[in-house]
């Protein structure tokens, strides 16, 4: 009976296999949401981010998210944001691994362990550019059409910054790459 018992649970956490927690939210103003396998969940303190995730904000929302490496996030109004992989076992052992996207909006960062440590496995998607963090921190942020309706002054595009350190921002359109400290 208790052989059957285990067979039975082995099974059920074999077809659930969940994706790793990255983190978690330590604050949310206004509207802040999670898209997880398709669901939108609120977000408010201390809800888990996993891999996968897409944090979102509304028009007067912030949010911040401290991953498991240390590393914090910023997100400011009118933000998508994706985890889209993340791996950490508590401690640089070459295996980890960010991944995330700012399909828009903006965020604002400090590395954690794995931007660090390992600083090729920390990559920053953009919806035109990608970004390989080098550095202490960062800023990022893509202005498109509702960017310029906040803020007329700004031209359409990806601004992107680094506290101390360096990124390379790549794009595939005309494969350049530039540097900056």
């Amino acid at each position: 009976f208790l052989r059957a018992i285990g067979v039975v649970s082995f099974l059920i956490a074999s077809s659930h296999v969940s994706a790793q927690e990255a983190g978690k939210v330590i604050m949310a103003l206004g509207e802040v949401s999670i898209v997880r396998e398709g669901k939108t969940i609120p977000a408010k303190r201390d809800t888990l981010v996993m891999a996968g995730d897409a944090i979102t904000t509304g028009g007067t929302s912030n949010a911040q998210v401290k991953f498991n490496d240390g590393a914090i996030v910023a997100l400011r109004p009118n933000t998508e944001f994706k985890v889209n992989e993340y791996k950490y076992s508590g401690k640089p052992d070459g295996t980890e691994k960010a991944d995330v996207s700012l399909t828009k909006g903006g965020v604002r960062a400090v590395t954690g362990a794995i931007g660090r440590s390992n600083k090729e496995n920390l990559k920053v998607s953009a919806a035109v550019a990608t970004i390989g963090i080098r550095g202490t921190g960062f800023n990022i942020t893509f202005c498109d059409a509702a960017c310029k309706q906040n803020s007329p002054e700004s031209k359409e595009g990806l601004y992107a910054g680094v506290f101390e350190g360096k990124i390379v921002v790549s794009n595939k359109g005309d494969r350049k790459s530039t540097r900056l400290n």
